[in-house]
């Protein structure tokens, strides 16, 4: 560390600080510090590179202590999100007060070359929208550790905390379009115990492509719940209910898998026969449900093959005896999966 500061001589308190270069691990930066008017502090950070690794983890956990009131100023030509993932040419400004991290606005440059743009703002006098817009979803993903299989896509998070209500509960949704899964370990075991081997095939091999995907979410007392979560391509469509326990990655998910989704949910445009047909938005004829549970590193897929021939109005039949959802807040044991048998000839 490099630089000069002005110590107050009474308490020994911080009251100005001008560091040319700090040099910490991946951190390579200059930091300026002082307090307004107001007696918030005022950081600026520039310079080559800031890890942002370890104030992620913060922002994750519930438990930790308000932090004092700042004012954060930064760009720097390397933000450090993952090992292997950055945001270049990086300007960020960020205002914490006592209560709560009031507002925030993020713009960089993810490793693919598409921009990201987080904005984060007061929406009247007890809420705050989170919005997140970039032309690249699969890098966005990547860049903060949320999933590592989608490939392009354009992006668009919206999302509203309720300062309001306890906990500042959150409902938003995230819609992507145009994006290409590739691998995606759990998707993979739906369709190889499902028997959509031509399916599988390609998402070992190129991917499959998608044309949009719609997630409605809330988010409470650190619990994801989703409901009707739809992705939809030419050779498959999947639509998903569930839970997911952000502490302990515990997670109920349950829905149907549709191959060849453009062709098999046509029929679904028939009026009065498509709906009884196809069992809904998001569904078709030919589809099998299936359950994710367990944990998100070990989950345990149960799928049912006997629903793939049943008529949509037929279909939820298979499934109304599931039970209600075991992910909660609390720790709970590990569900016993049973794997279904296969169909013999009669």
């Amino acid at each position: 560390v490099k630089g000069r500061a002005e110590i107050g001589p009474q308490h020994g308190n911080l009251i100005s600080a001008e560091l040319s270069s700090v040099q910490l691990g991946d951190n390579d930066v200059t930091v300026s510090y002082k307090r307004d008017a107001d007696d918030n502090i005022v950081l600026d950070v520039g310079g080559k590179s800031l890890d942002l690794r370890p104030y992620i983890k913060q922002l994750r956990d519930t438990d930790q202590d308000n932090l004092p009131p700042f004012i954060l100023e930064a760009n720097v030509e390397r933000l450090i999100t993952r090992a292997d993932q950055q945001i270049t040419d990086a300007r960020a400004r960020a205002v914490n007060t006592a209560e709560r991290l009031e507002s925030a606005i993020l713009i960089g440059t993810l490793t693919s070359g598409s921009e990201i743009r987080l904005v984060l703002e007061p929406d009247g006098a007890a809420k705050r929208r989170l919005v997140v817009r970039s032309n690249d979803a699969g890098s966005v993903a990547r860049a903060f550790n949320i999933y590592d299989d989608v490939i392009g896509g354009s992006l668009v998070l919206d999302a509203t905390i309720h300062d309001d209500q306890p906990g500042a509960p959150v409902e938003g949704e995230v819609r992507i379009e145009d994006y290409k899964v590739i691998n995606a370990p759990t998707l993979a075991q739906i369709l190889a115990v499902a028997s959509f081997t031509g399916i599988f095939d390609a998402l070992q091999g190129e991917g499959i492509t998608f044309s949009n995907f719609h997630l409605p979410f809330s988010l409470k007392d650190g619990i994801v719940t989703v409901e009707r979560a739809q992705t939809a391509g030419f050779s498959i469509g999947v639509n998903a209910s569930g839970k997911v326990n952000l502490d302990n990655g515990r997670v109920d998910m349950r829905g149907t898998i549709v191959p060849a989704y453009a062709l098999n949910s046509i029929l679904g445009n028939i009026p009065l026969i498509g709906d009884l047909l196809v069992g809904g938005e998001g569904e078709g004829i030919f589809a099998a449900t299936f359950s994710v549970k367990g944990t998100t590193e070990e989950p345990k897929v149960t799928v049912n093959p006997l629903a793939a021939l049943a008529p949509g109005f037929l279909r939820n039949l298979f499934s109304i005896f599931d039970g209600e959802s075991d992910v909660t807040g609390d720790e709970v044991e590990e569900p016993e999966i049973v794997q279904p048998r296969p169909e013999t000839n009669r």
